[in-house]
């Protein structure tokens, strides 16, 4: 990073999803599909947002 930028992580949990988590588990559910939004794209449409301004 340059002098005089900012660096920011955000770290987040989903902690409301435990007692879902664990009830779909304790009524036999199954996961059966599981996906991630990847950071690029996530930058391209924040980039996007930011140059239409």
């Amino acid at each position: 990073m340059e002098p005089g930028t900012i660096g920011v992580l955000l770290v987040y949990e989903n902690a409301w999803a435990v007692p879902f988590v664990t009830a779909a588990r304790d009524a036999a559910g199954q996961l059966i599909a599981s996906a991630r939004i990847p950071a690029q794209d996530v930058m391209d449409v924040l980039g996007a947002a930011e140059a239409a301004g």
